[in-house]
């Protein structure tokens, strides 16, 4: 009788060990799930903050490590779908972003030029390219960018053999223009082409 009761209550301490090792586990796996939807809550947290940073009065936030990064931006900042001329700030950003990307690779040829122009081209003339670069280049920030792009587009009108005339049409005015934003794209076109200043045609 006494060595059965032994027996019994071996069975029970054991059955005891058994289910308290299996809340230990349970409450492990608890444990582990909440701290993984936390870490998850922290990584989706901080994106959030990466995306939005541009609206941030920090100008020296850490934009455009990764090209990824410069995608998310040109898509976030509306750059295809709104007019460039009514968002040349935006822009400005996506450029500021994309010059420290160049300077940490140190580097332009990454998020190359025609990179740059093809992302605009597929919803912007080559007209507003160009107003939007000869904009920029009197800011700070993204005249770097700006400035090659500039090179990179005048290239392309080069390539095809495109007169002074030719892009003054392609601006829509004439090469006597007093627009100081288009005048100014005639002026570095044709210094570009010939290292002389632009003559001035009079049309009556």
């Amino acid at each position: 009788m006494f060595a059965q009761r032994i027996v019994l209550l071996a069975v029970i301490f054991l059955l005891w060990e058994i289910n308290a090792a299996v809340a230990r586990r349970q409450a492990d796996q608890v444990t582990d799930a909440n701290r993984n939807l936390r870490a998850a809550d922290q990584n989706q947290a901080a994106l959030e903050r990466l995306l939005w940073s541009y609206d941030s009065k920090d100008e020296e936030r850490r934009w455009g490590w990764s090209a990824k990064e410069l995608d998310e931006l040109f898509q976030k900042l509306d750059i295809a779908t709104g007019r460039l001329d009514d968002n040349s700030s935006a822009a400005s950003k996506w450029f500021t972003a994309i010059a420290k990307y160049r300077k940490a690779k140190k580097a332009n040829f990454w998020y190359p030029d025609d990179f740059i122009y093809a992302k605009l081209r597929e919803t912007h003339s080559e007209a507003d390219i160009a107003v939007l670069c000869q904009k920029l280049m009197n800011t700070s920030k993204a005249k770097k960018v700006a400035k090659t792009l500039q090179h990179h587009l005048f290239q392309a009108w080069n390539n095809r053999g495109m007169r002074l005339e030719d892009v003054a049409d392609l601006l829509g005015v004439l090469v006597s223009t007093t627009n100081s934003v288009r005048s100014g794209i005639l002026v570095d076109y044709q210094l570009k082409l010939t290292g002389e200043a632009v003559t001035r045609v009079r049309h009556g």
